[in-house]
């Protein structure tokens, strides 16, 4: 009967291309409005993530029994990290974190004195100057102190551990060891410091805003006991509690707007009802039970409403691309929103549709025919 009941709504929508046009219209306005709201606000929190994770990560994973201060001193010891628990770090995580950033300490002597070698891997570093994400395989990056300790400058060639390297660049200063630092492609470290494979001792957490980074480290604590983790406090707190405030406010939109849909559908579904008396009436009169009519009228309403959403979530979906193409992109890329949209306004066409469906369904149809 469901089916029988799509299919006849579809038809009589179909044949009313004005009233169809309408009922979309309206609920696509509305539904844009509190996705393209929802979605901007969305940009806008991982763009301030983005900045923020330029400064540094949210997270610090190394070696259990090793602390903040060994991690200063790039003195982690012999304990590693394989690519196998950076693995299972990322897929338990996945839903959780926006970047996860490899990295191997180590110090080594040159020219007489001992320098801190940053291994990274170049696709998945983050860095607020862009630079280190160009580094090959026969390429080095001097942080700017050990530049001018060395005496070196970019397109100069250094010698490490028996193998010449070019002078990618030297990074500007960012009063941290970094600026002391030399950062070498991850893939030459095996061979460089007589690794059998890639391993990493630090891994960086970028989690997705909105993340309650308390619940990620618990995780981490509870299921990978090799490691150590360092919390930065880089002021997510402040940022938690900001969007926390705005999404309050968001809701108290989106809650009038709601209501806005069902009387909106409510109103459209009268309207076409009413037009529509004698054809109800007739269907009836040919074997039809008000429960069927019921049916169909608000199958009609659900259709309009899942049209409506799935338009205004496109239109609203590219408004935000074109405002900002990187952050947009990754707030779109997720369908939990577009499904959540589609099953709210499709409650809401039902609970719109449903009073008008029931007095239509349950009137008196033989004192219409006899008229």
């Amino acid at each position: 009967m469901i089916k029988t009941a799509f299919w006849l709504s579809w038809r009589e929508l179909v044949n009313r291309k004005l009233s169809l046009t309408t009922g979309i219209a309206m609920v696509a306005i509305a539904v844009a409005l509190c996705s393209s709201l929802e979605l901007i606000s969305r940009a806008r929190e991982t763009k301030v993530a983005i900045e923020i994770d330029n400064i540094g990560p949210a997270l610090r994973l190394i070696p259990a029994g090793k602390t903040a201060n060994d991690l200063a001193r790039f003195d982690l010891g012999s304990n590693y990290f394989s690519k196998d628990d950076v693995n299972k770090i990322q897929h338990r995580f996945k839903n959780q974190i926006r970047a996860l950033d490899n990295r191997l300490l180590l110090k080594t002597r040159m020219n007489g004195t001992t320098v801190p070698i940053i291994g990274i891997d170049p696709a998945q570093v983050n860095s607020p100057f862009g630079i280190p994400r160009n580094l090959s395989d026969d390429t080095v990056v001097l942080g700017e102190e050990l530049g001018r300790k060395l005496n070196k400058k970019e397109g100069d060639e250094i010698f490490l551990n028996g193998m010449f390297f070019t002078i990618a660049a030297i990074l500007p200063q960012t009063a941290s060891s970094e600026d002391l630092s030399l950062f070498l492609s991850l893939k030459r470290m095996p061979s460089l410091f007589g690794f059998t494979d890639q391993v990493t001792n630090e891994i960086r957490i970028y989690p997705i805003p909105g993340i309650n980074l308390d619940m990620i480290v618990s995780k981490l604590k509870a299921d990978f006991p090799k490691i150590s983790v360092i919390n930065t406090y880089r002021g997510d707190v402040a940022e938690h509690e900001m969007n926390d405030s705005l999404s309050r406010n968001r809701h108290v939109l989106y809650y009038i707007v709601a209501i806005v849909i069902a009387l909106c559908i409510a109103i459209w579904s009268y309207l076409n009802s009413n037009e529509r008396r004698l054809e109800i009436a007739t269907l009836i009169a040919i074997g039809g039970t008000n429960m069927t009519i019921m049916i169909i009228l608000i199958c009609r309403a659900v259709m309009v409403g899942l049209l409506g959403a799935i338009i205004g979530y496109l239109a609203s979906a590219m408004i935000v691309i074109l405002q900002d193409f990187e952050s947009g992109l990754y707030v779109v890329d997720s369908f939990k929103l577009p499904l959540t949209l589609l099953g709210y306004t499709i409650l809401l066409s039902i609970i719109g549709a449903f009073p008008v469906s029931f007095v239509t369904a349950f009137r008196e149809h033989v004192t219409l025919l006899q008229e």
